[in-house]
């Protein structure tokens, strides 16, 4: 085996937190790792391993011939051209795992598969980032995601908001909002609970602001299939997520107190 891998992982948040247990794993194997990914997700793992090194993959990949010849690499492209140039480039062994797996394996047990790495459904229930789960008396919900489809309707939310905040006087909701979800805020602020003094509204697309603020006042997140889903599920925080067109078998969060559901039909369990 080399004694370095190279991992380079685009995509979304939802999709970066998922790779963590190949990271983790990569890093255990390895005598030295780097991994070219968003700078954003960069304070995500920067305390992760002594032995991790962190690239941009938007302004630092032109540097990747430098480190390339006998290393290992874990890639998710799959653009043949791009595999041709890495095998030219010297890379000693090259893994390509599928960032939309077929079949019904979860898709972090599909990486591992690929890279004949043995998969424990203990990873299911790890919190990736460290528990950091503090309790407290806000419900936080996110109802956007990087897709429409993924989304459920806005007044369900807040009907989970409304029955959150009935159930005790100290209660309060945040709703979190990202950089694509300017329509489905402007249908809650449309809402008449958007008026409610123990409602808060939180936006921002800092990591480090979005993990400081999930550790510090979620008692529980509750949204779709998003990366603030997945980012909530791996800090150790009970993770409430609907899934409306994925397939949680597939894409479920990893973390201890994750609970999936297909739809708010359930919402007797939910909350």
């Amino acid at each position: 085996m080399s004694r370095r891998v190279i991992l380079i992982r685009s995509g979304g948040l939802g999709d970066f937190v998922l790779t963590l247990p190949l990271l983790s794993r990569a890093l255990a194997l390895y005598g030295e790792a780097i991994l070219f990914t968003r700078r954003a997700y960069h304070s995500l793992v920067s305390d992760y391993s002594n032995d991790l090194t962190l690239k941009d993959i938007d302004s630092d990949l032109s540097s990747l011939g430098q480190i390339l010849p006998d290393s290992d690499v874990i890639s998710f492209w799959q653009d043949e051209e791009w595999k041709r140039e890495l095998k030219t480039g010297g890379a000693r062994e090259t893994y390509f795992p599928q960032s939309r797996p077929a079949g019904k394996m979860h898709v972090c047990e599909a990486m591992f598969s690929t890279l004949r790495w043995d998969w424990s459904e203990e990873y299911e229930k790890k919190a990736w980032l460290g528990d950091h789960w503090l309790g407290g008396a806000n419900l936080w919900i996110h109802p956007g995601s990087g897709s429409i489809g993924k989304n459920a309707p806005i007044h369900q939310f807040v009907g989970m908001a409304r029955k959150w905040l009935d159930s005790k006087a100290e209660n309060g909701v945040i709703f979190s909002f990202g950089e694509a979800d300017n329509e489905v805020l402007d249908q809650f602020e449309h809402q008449e609970i958007f008026k409610d003094r123990r409602v808060q509204v939180f936006r921002s697309a800092d990591l480090v602001e979005l993990k400081k603020e999930l550790t510090g006042q979620a008692a529980v997140f509750l949204g779709n299939d998003s990366g603030p889903g997945h980012l909530a599920a791996s800090l150790g925080i009970p993770a409430r997520i609907v899934f409306r067109s994925t397939d949680p078998k597939i894409w479920s969060p990893l973390g201890p107190r994750v609970e999936t559901y297909e739809s708010f039909s359930e919402d007797s369990r939910i909350l």
